[in-house]
């Protein structure tokens, strides 16, 4: 074996075109592609070289010209109650230069541990994904959405919540009273609820 010839399609998805003629560079197991145009899918492959001439071709491989998506901060919680999880996000403001391909969901074992993968293959027009296995009520989970394109990778920002309902409706009006020396306030007072919904209440609106 006498070296390698590298061939590539240049991003045109058409005829193969001579890109790295190594007959005598045997060792040389690597070329580097450049002045690429961002976006299109490069596909190559490989003949290997002797004295006798070139083998036949090898299986293509193909990569696209792009960079992994930005990072994204749109991840949000937008319903829950003690039986579900609706997550909702908006793709990166960068996809790399490269169509997203895939959005998977992940999710804590709620005690701040790893993650594990619920949805693997989410299409790239899902923006939400409503979770309603594997949760427990007045459990704190943490969740996470990764976006996908043909380079990589990136993960959205986490996002937690407790898993519970909201509160029971009160079931007594507020009283009033009046302090005797002041006839310009009301003191208002709420008849504190025992129904919390699975978590601890934060705080009353008037």
């Amino acid at each position: 074996m006498t070296g390698y010839e590298l061939y590539s399609d240049l991003g045109l998805s058409g005829d193969y075109s001579l890109i790295y003629n190594g007959a005598s560079n045997s060792n040389t197991l690597s070329y580097t592609h450049t002045n690429l145009t961002p976006g299109l899918k490069y596909s190559y492959y490989v003949k290997v070289l002797n004295f006798n001439g070139p083998s036949a071709v090898s299986t293509s491989a193909s990569k696209s010209a792009c960079t992994a998506p930005q990072s994204f901060t749109s991840v949000a919680v937008s319903a829950v109650s003690s039986a579900h999880v609706l997550l909702t996000w908006s793709p990166p403001t960068s996809n790399g230069g490269c169509s997203i391909e895939s959005y998977s969901v992940s999710q804590d074992n709620g005690a701040n541990g790893a993650f594990s993968v619920l949805a693997s293959s989410l299409g790239p027009s899902t923006f939400s994904y409503n979770i309603t296995s594997g949760i427990t009520s007045t459990t704190t989970y943490r969740f996470k959405v990764i976006a996908t394109n043909d380079i990589g990778s990136t993960e959205g920002n986490i996002v937690q919540t407790i898993i519970a309902d909201v509160p029971d409706t009160p079931t007594a009006a507020p009283t009033m009273t009046i302090d005797g020396t002041d006839r310009t306030s009301l003191k208002v007072t709420m008849a504190q609820i025992t129904g919390t919904g699975g978590s601890a209440i934060q705080s009353y609106h008037l």
